[in-house]
């Protein structure tokens, strides 16, 4: 009997330590939820204060005159083979995508071309091993080798007096997406 009790005993004991423990945990999840609660909210507050005084900041450099820039990248597919820009769709429907651009007030800055393949290289006499890219002094060119698929085109869109309130969207989108590491961070 007394062994029987014992074991009683010490079940009882465990099912009261295990169920502490699932309310200790229960307590330690509910303060932590309303732990990441609070501070979401506090996030959300210093990012609208954050927003709003760099907006500020920006309508006040161009209402004195500065002009600033907002820059972004546009990908168009290409064909390496001269025929298919002639094709329906082809150089028309390219000059197409960037004239919309362009009537909307961005300039096109630069244009790179997107590869698919590797590097080739032409060697002078000094040359390294084969199969290895010379680089050093005595490196006469580097070739970008593959076939081409598609440009990347940087576009520039100038925000000055005249255009920042019809331009206010974007600089509000902009400034969101370039938020500081501490307002971007997961809160944990």
């Amino acid at each position: 009997m007394f062994n029987k009790a014992k074991k009683a005993e010490r079940r009882e004991l465990q099912r009261l330590a295990e169920q502490e423990e699932r309310e200790r945990q229960a307590e330690e999840a509910r303060l932590r939820a309303e732990r990441i609660a609070r501070l979401t909210l506090e996030r959300e507050a210093d990012i609208a204060r954050y927003e709003a005084e760099e907006f500020a900041r920006l309508r006040l450099l161009v209402e004195n005159g500065t002009t600033t820039y907002v820059h972004a990248e546009k990908h168009l597919p290409v064909d390496a083979r001269m025929n298919v820009l002639g094709s329906a769709g082809g150089l028309t429907s390219l000059l197409d995508e960037i004239n919309r651009h362009g009537l909307q007030g961005w300039e096109v800055v630069s244009v790179v071309p997107r590869t698919y393949g590797g590097f080739s290289s032409h060697k002078s006499a000094k040359s390294h091993a084969p199969g290895t890219l010379n680089t050093g002094a005595d490196a006469q060119e580097v070739h970008l080798g593959g076939h081409v698929v598609g440009v990347y085109v940087l576009l520039k869109y100038a925000i000055n007096a005249q255009n920042f309130v019809a331009s206010e969207a974007l600089v509000r989108a902009t400034i969101t997406e370039l938020l500081p590491e501490r307002l971007r961070a997961p809160i944990v």
